[in-house]
């Protein structure tokens, strides 16, 4: 151990009775499983930015409302030592202060939260690493290449492979698991032998019992499958019918072919005002073809997004999966009522129940729905039939 290693380890033992001490560096006081196993639903997650409304609530609280979150290691407030953020393998003791506590509270507030970080491995701000390094993807005249305002690092390198999986084993100290972002989209195959590569060196420098999640849009990820607990379905402007359908089989495969405990997220991102139909679709999408999380993001995409009231509706547990009728509405059977998702495409449904239940999208004020009221559902939308508490004693007068 260096002098300079050995002066940080000793600070950071001088903050240890600040932040509850080693124990306290364990993402959670439930195990891992649990948190997973135990989420309820709608299962909302947070893909870096947050919630734009409900102002009123703080930072931590609006956090908390996810149960899956995953943010940039500097945006959880954590700092690496040394010069280069790129360069680092541990933290300085003042931000592991600070992520504890903030670790601490979110997980007060939603114990069965699964907190993770983003580790970059494709692209990087300005200022990541010196602008000489040779970690930055060059093109032929030897210049970096852009993008998405950031600029490509060289992945295929062993020296940023072995910094990628040093970084990973640092968060996971911390954390519940890592993100990968970029890592299948329209242009970049699962068969990029390069990132099978670099994941599964993850995978055995974290241990078995960390998360790996990795963006793959709509595509599937055989090769990574075996490292892999869970995909981040970043799924743009929604699309077509087929398009949909095509989310619809991914996420099967994802909940039947990556390892466990599984951890899908899917979100797509409305292309205009009054959308509440394609949250509802979107969710129930997730609920009855996952156990995972599901966020449907604003206009202006970076994921930020709304709170809808519909997200606090309580269904309870799953008491099984999710069934496709001939007619293609998807049904799931929860303790607190029934999902539906009606995918694009397959024209308006109905559906009717042998006891009484309310909409979630009605809210508070839902009227009760008496036994054998045939009930609607549109197309790409989705509902909640809870159990109602009360049960009219007839059918309301036509």
């Amino acid at each position: 151990m260096s002098l300079r290693t050995s002066a940080a380890f000793l600070a950071f033992l001088a903050v240890l009775p600040l932040i509850g001490g080693p124990r306290a560096l364990q993402a959670g006081t439930k195990p891992l499983a649990s948190r997973i196993a135990e989420h309820g639903y709608p299962a909302p997650f947070q893909a870096w930015n947050g919630i734009t409304n409900q102002k009123e609530l703080t930072e931590n609280q609006r956090r908390a409302k996810h149960d899956f979150y995953w943010d940039t290691l500097p945006q959880w407030g954590l700092k690496w030592e040394g010069a280069w953020e790129g360069e680092g393998r541990s933290f300085t003791s003042a931000s592991l202060a600070a992520w504890t506590k903030t670790k601490n509270e979110l997980l007060e507030l939603n114990p069965n939260m699964v907190l993770i970080a983003e580790v970059r491995y494709f692209c990087a701000p300005e200022g990541y690493l010196p602008e000489t390094s040779k970690c930055w993807q060059h093109d032929a005249g030897g210049k970096r290449i852009p993008f998405c305002g950031q600029w490509k690092l060289d992945f295929k390198l062993p020296a940023v492979q072995d910094q990628v999986v040093a970084m990973c084993a640092a968060a996971c100290a911390l954390f519940d698991g890592v993100m990968l972002d970029c890592w299948v989209n329209d242009n970049w195959a699962d068969s990029d032998k390069d990132k099978t590569n670099l994941v599964k060196k993850v995978r055995e420098k974290i241990g078995a019992d960390k998360i790996v999640i990795v963006n793959n849009n709509q595509y599937p990820v055989p090769n990574s499958a075996p490292y892999v607990n869970g995909l981040f379905m970043e799924c743009s402007y929604q699309g077509d019918a087929a398009y949909w359908a095509k989310l619809s089989e991914t996420l099967r495969w994802a909940e039947t072919s990556l390892r466990e405990p599984r951890t899908n997220c899917i979100e797509t991102w409305a292309t205009g005002a009054n959308q509440a139909n394609v949250m509802r679709a979107l969710n129930t999408l997730a609920m009855t073809h996952s156990n995972g999380y599901g966020t449907f993001c604003e206009q202006n995409n970076e994921h930020w997004h709304l709170w809808w009231d519909f997200l606090g509706a309580a269904i309870g547990e799953p008491k099984g999966p999710g069934v496709q009728r001939e007619d293609g509405l998807w049904l799931r059977e929860f303790s607190g009522g029934t999902v539906a998702y009606n995918p694009p495409g397959k024209g308006p449904k109905n559906l009717v129940f042998d006891d009484a239940r309310t909409r979630a999208s009605e809210g508070r004020d839902a009227k009760i729905l008496v036994a054998g009221t045939s009930l609607a559902l549109a197309e790409k939308d989705g509902e909640l039939f809870l159990h109602a508490e009360d049960k009219p004693a007839k059918p309301p007068a036509p």
